[in-house]
């Protein structure tokens, strides 16, 4: 098992710690927050792989962190060449295990950068000073320097935590999974093998060989038998009858039997079904294979072109045939993060992660349950309000863009209706990540608070806030709407009775209307949004 990871200058990371879960990890961030890149400096340092594709000796200079790397060449143009490279980026990744994996004599000791004595593996790249002399010239030319880290004089070396080469050391693998592009049939071809290796005997296998063998002669003796004779007419005429071409059925190891069997699903054969189901079959035969029992588990994304009931399946043959392994899972899906379990949550933004693991076992219990809630959105968005349905979204929306000309969307303000959830878990949410977030609703015939007591332990000023109506001002929105607007609701199907029976068709034949006048807690909600936006204070 992955203890920890320390990840320094390699892209995104410049000063990055990671202490990842026993079992499952899920990695949720923002696009180019370092999800998949933490995934790639992991592979890089135990498989000295880069993609599929194995690292040879020269780095890619695009592996550097970028502010690095711009601080070096600003260093270049601003101080004497000596001075600069003392500045010259470099990238350092170390991994640590809880195990020594058979080779602990090298693996284990105090070379990290903690210096404790620990199990692990790292990769240092930097630059060769046997190089010195050539570095320095190709920076001393006159002509314009491409703003790239020469890697050519760089070297790269991995080693274990005693400070030896991990060269001839055989490590764990990492079974890398993206639904988007299993294509190769590797889990396939090792299914076959399993089949046939587990069910046949060396009797079963010399007869199916010799029957196979009878046929491939039948087909030459009779099926062929005349097309060779037309082969043979339109030749040219020969003194010898050596050297005649003609057809038959090859013999040879790629033509035994067991190189034409092939799997099917429901009948069909496997490159014929549905992609979806390539996917559920591939990763299935990939993660029962006793070969890969051992293997890291890194998934990229699994939501991409699976189908909810596809991805469905696909989560629970992760539940079920990784029980002793460590799984890592890129994801932007909710319902991933939600059915797997919130405790189980990574959120990387650069150099930072947040954890959920603090959140209560009730709540992580109850998003596994209606795990179509949009949690990452509640996360991820920078400023956001919460509505409790349709109805309130409309309304918020349409009294904002009244009150401001803008609309919230373009103000960076995501409204969102949570559609039963209730207020208190949403702002558990966003209190354990320190995200900001805020809430209108109705009270309900009671004080607000009443209300504001139930989630007093989240609530932050400038951060996370609730507005509710008071209570003589009406029960609910529509009431405290009809209040505000009595004089240009004057149809009969806006009473407040009347607005309460069909909410979503008249919010949206409220906002039709050319103005709308806001209820109080409506505009103090409006107000402190706006005057965050500029400030990053809520309104006075």
């Amino acid at each position: 098992m992955i203890t920890k990871v320390h990840i320094n200058g390699y892209k995104k990371f410049k000063d990055f710690s990671f202490i990842p879960n026993e079992r499952i990890n899920i990695l949720v961030g923002a696009n180019d927050s370092g999800k998949s890149t933490l995934l790639e400096a992991i592979k890089l340092c135990i498989e000295k792989k880069s993609g599929s594709a194995r690292v040879q000796d020269t780095p890619n200079p695009y592996w550097f962190n970028a502010e690095g790397v711009q601080e070096f060449f600003d260093e270049l143009n601003s101080k004497e060449i000596n001075d600069a490279l003392q500045t010259l980026p470099s990238i350092y990744i170390e991994v640590h295990f809880d195990t020594p994996n058979g080779a602990d004599q090298i693996l284990s000791g105090m070379h990290n950068i903690k210096q404790e004595e620990s199990t692990g593996i790292s990769l240092t790249i930097k630059f060769n000073k046997d190089y010195e002399q050539e570095i320095k010239e190709y920076f001393s030319k006159d002509k314009e320097i491409p703003p790239v880290i020469p890697t050519e004089y760089y070297s790269m070396s991995w080693r274990g935590f005693s400070g030896r080469s991990v060269g001839g050391v055989k490590l764990q693998k990492i079974l890398s999974i993206d639904s988007s592009s299993i294509h190769s049939s590797k889990g396939l071809d090792q299914y076959t093998k399993q089949v046939v290796d587990e069910n046949l005997s060396f009797q079963d296998k010399n007869e199916i060989a010799l029957e196979y063998r009878r046929l491939h002669y039948s087909l030459t003796s009779s099926a062929l038998t005349e097309i060779n004779k037309r082969v043979s007419k339109n030749l040219p005429p020969s003194t010898s009858k050596k050297g005649i071409v003609q057809l038959q059925i090859m013999e040879s190891g790629a033509s035994t039997w067991n190189s034409v069997i092939a799997p099917s699903i429901d009948n069909l054969p496997f490159s014929m079904a549905g992609q979806g189901s390539q996917v559920i079959a591939k990763v299935r035969l990939l993660l029962n294979n006793p070969s890969n029992k051992n293997e890291y588990i890194f998934i990229e994304e699994p939501e991409n072109h699976l189908s909810h009931t596809h991805l469905r399946e696909f989560l629970t043959i992760i539940e079920e045939t990784t029980i002793e392994r460590q799984v890592f899972i890129t994801t932007h899906s909710p319902f991933v993060l939600n059915r797997l379990g919130l405790d189980k949550f990574i959120l990387i933004n650069g150099d930072n992660t947040q954890v959920f693991e603090n959140l209560k076992k009730d709540t992580i219990q109850f998003f596994k349950k209606v795990s179509g809630f949009d949690t990452l959105r509640l996360i991820l968005a920078d400023k956001i309000i919460i509505v409790e349905g349709p109805s309130d979204e409309i309304i918020f929306n349409k009294m904002f863009t009244d009150m401001t000309g803008n609309s919230p969307e373009s103000q960076g303000i995501d409204v969102m209706s949570i559609r039963g959830v209730s207020f208190a878990r949403c702002f558990e949410l966003a209190h354990i990540v320190n995200r900001q977030l805020f809430a209108l609703r109705d009270n309900d015939g009671k004080n607000v608070n009443h209300w504001e007591n139930k989630i007093k332990e989240y609530l932050k000023k400038g951060l996370r806030s609730m507005y509710v109506g008071k209570k003589n001002d009406g029960v609910t929105l529509e009431d405290q709407i009809y209040k505000v607007n009595r004089d240009i609701l004057t149809a009969a199907e806006y009473t407040p009775e009347n607005m309460k029976a069909s909410k979503t068709d008249t919010a949206l034949k409220l906002s039709e209307m050319p103005t709308l006048n806001p209820p109080k807690y409506i505009k103090d909600a409006i107000n402190d949004l706006q005057n965050l936006s500029k400030t990053g204070e809520p309104h006075a």
